[in-house]
């Protein structure tokens, strides 16, 4: 897969598509064991709690131009708040 032209989105239950924008990603994933998905993402909506993200259902996907590549489906099990720089 050309890394040209990638972007990455996440849908999370309960909140507006364009309330989050994805930073950075990392993902371990392994036979036989789930996989681990830590996403970085930024946000314009200061009133954005942890409750907003924890155990909700949460879809990472990975788009070529329109096409989407690939789809990553979870719960969100923790959040880390930090500041916007």
């Amino acid at each position: 897969m050309s890394q040209q032209g990638l972007r990455f989105t996440l849908d999370v239950d309960g909140l507006l598509a364009m309330s989050t924008a994805v930073v950075s990603f990392t993902l371990s994933q392994n036979l036989s064991t789930p996989f681990l998905l830590c996403v970085d993402i930024a946000s314009g909506l200061p009133d954005l709690t942890a409750t907003d993200f924890l155990e909700k259902n949460a879809t990472l996907t990975v788009w070529q131009g329109a096409v989407a590549l690939r789809y990553l489906h979870g719960i969100i099990t923790g959040v880390e708040l930090r500041e916007n720089n």
